[in-house]
C-alpha cells in the first residue's frame, strides 16, 4: 500500500506550510524516493468489522508518519481518525469500523487507498475483488485471513511492496507471511518427454518480461516445485525455439493450496540440441471463426499406416486426438473451443510427422 487523494478536515495551514517547508528540504538534501508503509495487515473480524495494523516500518522522507492525520478511501467515501485520536506506538492494532464513524468498506469488492494528510503526495493501496481486468492485489479476504503487505525486493533507496495473503489475522513481525503456497510446473517437448534444464520465470507483479522476477530450471524429469507466498503470481515459460510463451499464467494463490501446470515447448533430439518443428502439415481454416462450423482441414504427408492427430491449447495441454487416414488428408470436427491459439500435431509411432497451429475467435 502507499497514502493518495488529500482531504483537510479544517484548516491546517500553518501545519502544512511547515511540512511543505520541511519535505522540500529533504528532498534538496537527499534524492531518496518515499518509502510509505503506513497499514502492515488488514482484515475483517467475525462482525464483519474491518481492522488495520499500523506499521511500524512507516517513513515518509526518513520522518515517521503521524498517524493521526492519515485519510482512508473506499468506494463508500473518504475518512479520518476523529480528533483526539492518538497512537501510542506501533504496530497498532485499529478496529476502523470502530474508530472512525460511518466508516464503510465491502467485504466483497473493494479498496483502501491510505494518504498523509498533508503530505506530498504518497499513496498506498489495496484491492481486492473476483474480476479478472483490472487485476485487483488479491481474492476477497475468507474467514481468519488477513492481507499483508511485504517487501519483494529492495534496499534503502526504493522498495518493491505488494499485498499477499496469510493464514492468521494479527502477528508480529507485522509484515511477516506466515503461510506459503506450492506451485509445480512439468515441461515436456510434443512427444511427452521431460524437458530438462529449461527456465521456468516467477515474478510477483504482474508482468513477466521486465525486472523483480526469479527463475527457476527444470530438473531431469522436466520438473520445477516452488515454494512461494500466497498473492498474485504470474508464471512463465517460452519455447526455446520460437521464444513465444507457452506457458503465461497469473495465479491469485491462496494460502497452503498447490497449482500444478503443464508446458509443451519443441522438441530435442538425444543430443539435446534443439530441432526445429516439423512443418509437412497444412491446415485450414487458420483463423476459426463462427462460420466455420468446428471444422478443420487437414493435409500431411501419405503414411504406410495411420498416423494419430492430437490437438493442443497454447499451455500444452491435450484436449482431443482423431486418426489420420493413410491418405494423410482428412476432416476434423473438433469441439468447441474458447477463443485462443491451439496446436495440432500428426504422430505415428511416437514420431511427429507434422505440426500446425491456428487461432479461434469468437
Amino acid at each position: 500500500m502507499s497514502c493518495g487523494i488529500y482531504r483537510p478536515r479544517g484548516v491546517k495551514m500553518k501545519k502544512l506550510l511547515v511540512t511543505l517547508v520541511f519535505t522540500g528540504l529533504m528532498l534538496s538534501l537527499t534524492a531518496n524516493p518515499i518509502i510509505l508503509k503506513a497499514i502492515a495487515r488488514v482484515w475483517f473480524n467475525d462482525l464483519d468489522e474491518f481492522i488495520v495494523l499500523l506499521s511500524d516500518e512507516s517513513v515518509t522522507y526518513g520522518m515517521p508518519i503521524p498517524f493521526e492525520d492519515l485519510v482512508f478511501s473506499t468506494s463508500s467515501g473518504v475518512w479520518q481518525f476523529p480528533d483526539g485520536f492518538s497512537v501510542p506506538g506501533v504496530p497498532y492494532q485499529v478496529n476502523l469500523s470502530q474508530v472512525i464513524p460511518g466508516f464503510t468498506i465491502d467485504k466483497n469488492a473493494d479498496q483502501l487507498l491510505v494518504q498523509c494528510d498533508g503530505g506530498p503526495g504518497a499513496y498506498e493501496m489495496i484491492r481486492w475483488d473476483n474480476l479478472i481486468d483490472p487485476a485487483p492485489d488479491i481474492r476477497p479476504l475468507l474467514t481468519a485471513q488477513a492481507a499483508v503487505q511485504f517487501r519483494v525486493v529492495g534496499n534503502m533507496m526504493w522498495s518493491v511492496d505488494i499485498w499477499g495473503k496469510d493464514n492468521v489475522q494479527y502477528h508480529l513481525p507485522a509484515h511477516e507471511v506466515v503461510a506459503r503456497c506450492m506451485i509445480n510446473v512439468h515441461v515436456q517437448d510434443y512427444t511427452g518427454n521431460p524437458f530438462e534444464g529449461l527456465e521456468v520465470v516467477r515474478s510477483y507483479q504482474n508482468y513477466i518480461e521486465q525486472n523483480y522476477y526469479h527463475q527457476f530450471y527444470t530438473d531431469e524429469n522436466g520438473n520445477v516445485s516452488m515454494e512461494s507466498f500466497p498473492c498474485r503470481i504470474r508464471i512463465g515459460v517460452k519455447d526455446p525455439v520460437t521464444e513465444a510463451w507457452v506457458l503465461d499464467e497469473s495465479i491469485y494463490c491462496e494460502p497452503g493450496e498447490t497449482y500444478n501446470y503443464t508446458a509443451t515447448v519443441t522438441h530435442t533430439d538425444t543430443d539435446d540440441h534443439v530441432l526445429p518443428v516439423v512443418q509437412s502439415l497444412s491446415i485450414w481454416p487458420s483463423v476459426m471463426g463462427s462460420q466455420s462450423s468446428n471444422f478443420l482441414k487437414l493435409k500431411g504427408p501419405a503414411l504406410t499406416s495411420e498416423g494419430e492427430l492430437r490437438l493442443y491449447d497454447l499451455r500444452g495441454r491435450y484436449l482431443c486426438s482423431q486418426i489420420m487416414p493413410i491418405t494423410g488428408e482428412t476432416q476434423w470436427r473438433l469441439p468447441d473451443l474458447e477463443s485462443g491459439i491451439y496446436f495440432v500435431k500428426l504422430v505415428r509411432g511416437g514420431q511427429n510427422l507434422g505440426s500446425a497451429r491456428f487461432t479461434v475467435l469468437k
